[in-house]
């Protein structure tokens, strides 16, 4: 019979292969507040772990001025690990939902990867059936910077977050969230609004690598954006790419591909792992057209409200 319980101790949470990063993870959580013993959750059978999930509480900080119209909180996934059984899931997230309530209104989010999830069809199932809502799902794909002979464009004049401030960089991400075709971006621009969300995207912003954060100008006009990050697993990734409504349809979006590969190239990074919501058709083939290749990366991100 299965046991399914909250953990007494956030070291009852880990497995013998998790990673050092992945426990410093949790463990920063822990310290910060953004999740509690009382938001993890093991199934087991006896000694043998069966499934786990964790939540996270989003925001974390006081100041959410920027939610606009959206729930105050927000419970995201880690560490999901399950054996394969279809009740086992099931009985993990039924476990789990009603313990996150309490928090007002909100809504828990688990997210899939066909590369990384255990038995990710299985779980895709599960999530079906229990009703959880397919928010978004995002392509992978590879790239090989290593003689790429990816340049910078002539066409385009370039600057880094430095160069411009980030009050204007953010003011830029804000315009170029109008009409985006990606679902999590058209969430949260719509109830956050253009400046709020472009203001919390800059908290992405890592000050050791602001010369990776581009904006393009054309004729004194800024065309568009794009900054890579770093990961230790994903090693790089196009954090996010936009162009400015006005500046749609001249193929500045290639531009904007080529210098990301030509900045981690000068930085000597050898590959980038990113991703691209399924029904924005424009980006999946311009990031084919710029050499990146399909890769077995591929989420499925669901959500089902806590009430």
């Amino acid at each position: 019979m299965f046991h399914v319980r909250s953990v007494d101790s956030i070291d009852d949470f880990f497995l013998p292969n998790d990673s050092g990063s992945f426990r410093q993870f949790v463990g920063t959580a822990v310290e910060q507040g953004d999740t509690q013993t009382d938001w993890c959750f093991v199934v087991d059978d006896g000694p043998l772990v069966l499934g786990r999930i964790g939540f996270t509480l989003e925001p974390s900080t006081s100041d959410r001025s920027w939610l606009g119209t959206l729930p105050p909180t927000e419970l995201r996934p880690f560490g999901l690990y399950w054996t394969g059984q279809p009740e086992v899931l099931d009985q993990l997230l039924g476990f789990a939902r009603p313990r996150l309530t309490g928090l007002g209104p909100a809504h828990a989010e688990v997210l899939v990867n066909r590369r990384s999830t255990p038995h990710h069809a299985g779980a895709v199932a599960v999530l079906e059936s229990i009703g959880a809502v397919l928010f978004q799902e995002k392509a992978g794909f590879e790239f090989d910077a290593r003689g790429s002979g990816s340049t910078l464009s002539d066409r385009v004049d370039w600057s880094t977050v430095r160069d411009v401030g980030t009050a204007t960089y953010a003011s830029i991400m804000a315009r170029c969230g109008r009409g985006t075709l990606d679902r999590n971006d058209r969430y949260y621009w719509s109830h956050c609004g253009r400046d709020n969300w472009g203001r919390q995207m800059m908290e992405y912003l890592d000050p050791d690598g602001a010369d990776m954060w581009l904006v393009g100008h054309a004729d004194g006009e800024p065309v568009g954006y794009v900054f890579v990050t770093m990961d230790p697993v994903l090693v790089s990734t196009i954090g996010h790419i936009g162009v400015v409504p006005e500046a749609r349809g001249n193929g500045y979006v290639h531009e904007l591909l080529d210098a990301a590969a030509a900045t981690i190239a000068g930085r000597g990074i050898a590959s980038m792992l990113s991703d691209v919501d399924v029904l924005n058709r424009p980006m999946l083939h311009a990031m084919r057209h710029a050499g990146h290749r399909d890769s077995e990366w591929h989420v499925w991100h669901y959500r089902f409200p806590l009430i």
